[in-house]
């Protein structure tokens, strides 16, 4: 493994750069997330984009947008729930579609279960080349500290591995032979590790860590390689196919006729435990249906004959149907109770999937085979991607205050007060305005006032890398 020295400089910065960047995550949290670790995720690209000259673009724009977006959503809003979710689906999309433009025939493989396996394999990749990168960060650090080859400091650390137990065994015999000698060492240790700043050893511990995984990662992504998909046949019988797909569309249609009493239901119960049943039973029916109509879609999507095909199509326009209703009530549900993370997101992925399907049925009309995997792959990406840059709290939380102004709502609005530092100018202006704030009470608005201090108080002194821009907004 070797690698010149402009690449070694700039993965020792990187590394230096994220860990004391983002030493507060071990006392703050995602909190410690802001500008540090969108500045991280740019340097990172960089030199994934230097590592692979063919990338471009006007090529590749389309996956390299979203992941740009995701990783400037951290430098602009507090968003602990975003964060936390993206601080998972950001490397897992950067890794497997910076596998995918390192595919030499992109172009003519459809995505698959056979190609999504590839690519994850590809991500992985960089674990196999550890050890000769941690072989190569040690050469570098014993070339820097000692101006010799690497030999020397095989030779130094070996000796020094040999001295310390034997060490040890010595220093115990002669301690128990005497006391004074036994009081002396106890001392000189406790002294030696007192003296030791345990924090900056392990920040080089964690830079020299980071170096051997950029390292890793850079030499194992340094090449293009080339998918080759195993031919899987798949006969399928027609009747048995139409049988399958016609039965179970009967079914599907039996429910959805004896649904019909609150499918579109224009009020919700009273009791918030009836109003939680109905509107959370659609969603397990959504989520469920989801998978089983999406399995079903690929295993018989083009591979049938034209009547199969047409159940198909009923039985995808049937499964809108149920998606609709469950969009509706949960449209509902806002409306009564107003929006949380929860009511927000499930929302989101209701309209998400309603155009997966609606793309579904028009994929089922189609004369040659769309690639439908690879559609919601990157319908998935740009979905999420939007959502990171888009004030999801504020929407909520100014939701919450236009509908709680309804005479018959039931929103209470300082069930919010778990939101971050977002809200905290849209907090300020409800309880400045008389108009507004004369719809809260007394206790209302003391809680609000001491919510805004709390705020403040634990976000406001914050380093300015650990900041956002809309934290620099809300602090005074």
């Amino acid at each position: 493994m070797t690698f010149n020295n402009q690449t070694v400089l700039s993965v020792t910065t990187l590394a230096v750069f994220a860990v004391l960047g983002h030493w507060g995550f071990w006392s703050e949290g995602v909190f410690a997330l802001g500008f540090n670790t969108t500045a991280f995720w740019v340097g990172f690209g960089a030199l994934l984009w230097v590592n692979n000259p063919s990338l471009s673009w006007k090529k590749d724009w389309v996956w390299l947008v979203p992941l740009a977006l995701m990783a400037l959503s951290f430098s602009l809003f507090e968003n602990p729930w975003l964060k936390v979710i993206s601080c998972v689906v950001l490397p897992i999309s950067a890794g497997t579609f910076y596998a995918y433009s390192q595919l030499i025939n992109a172009q003519q493989s459809f995505w698959g279960l056979q190609l999504v396996r590839a690519l994850l394999k590809r991500c992985l990749t960089p674990m196999r080349h550890i050890s000769a990168a941690f072989h190569f960060c040690r050469g570098r650090v014993a070339f820097v500290a000692f101006q010799q080859d690497h030999n020397l400091n095989k030779r130094i650390f070996t000796g020094l591995g040999l001295l310390a137990p034997l060490a040890l065994l010595v220093l115990i015999l002669l301690g128990s032979a005497d006391d004074n000698f036994a009081e002396l060492t106890v001392n000189a240790f406790t002294n030696f590790f007192g003296a030791l700043n345990l924090t900056m050893i392990a920040k080089v511990l964690c830079i020299f860590i980071m170096c051997v995984l950029l390292f890793a990662g850079l030499y194992a992504w340094k090449t293009k390689f080339e998918f080759t998909e195993e031919k899987v046949v798949i006969s399928l019988d027609d009747v048995v196919v139409g049988i399958v797909m016609g039965g179970v569309l009967v079914i599907y249609c039996l429910f959805l006729w004896l649904q019909l009493d609150y499918l579109l239901i224009g009020s919700l119960p009273e009791n918030f435990t009836a109003t939680e049943k109905i509107v959370k039973s659609g969603f397990w029916q959504l989520f469920f249906l989801t998978i089983l109509n999406t399995g079903l879609f690929f295993a018989v999507y083009k591979n049938t004959g034209a009547a199969a095909q047409v159940i198909l199509r009923v039985f995808i326009v049937a499964s809108g149907l149920l998606l609709l209703s469950a969009a509706w009530r949960m449209g509902l549900y806002v409306y009564w109770y107003g929006f949380s993370y929860e009511k927000y997101f499930a929302s989101y992925t209701s309209l998400f999937a309603l155009l997966v399907f609606i793309y579904l049925l028009a994929a089922s009309f189609s004369k040659t085979r769309k690639d439908v995997f690879k559609f919601i792959a990157f319908a998935a990406l740009w979905s999420y991607s939007v959502a990171t840059v888009t004030p999801v709290e504020r929407i909520i939380f100014n939701s919450n205050v236009a509908l709680s102004q309804l005479s018959d709502s039931r929103v209470g609005l300082y069930e919010l007060r778990q939101m971050s530092a977002d809200i905290v100018g849209d907090v300020k202006s409800l309880v400045s305005d008389d108009n507004l704030a004369g719809r809260l009470s007394a206790t209302e608005v003391q809680n609000w006032t001491s919510w805004i201090y709390n705020q403040e108080r634990k976000h406001c002194g914050r380093a300015w890398y650990e900041s956002n821009v809309s934290l620099l907004s809300a602090c005074p």
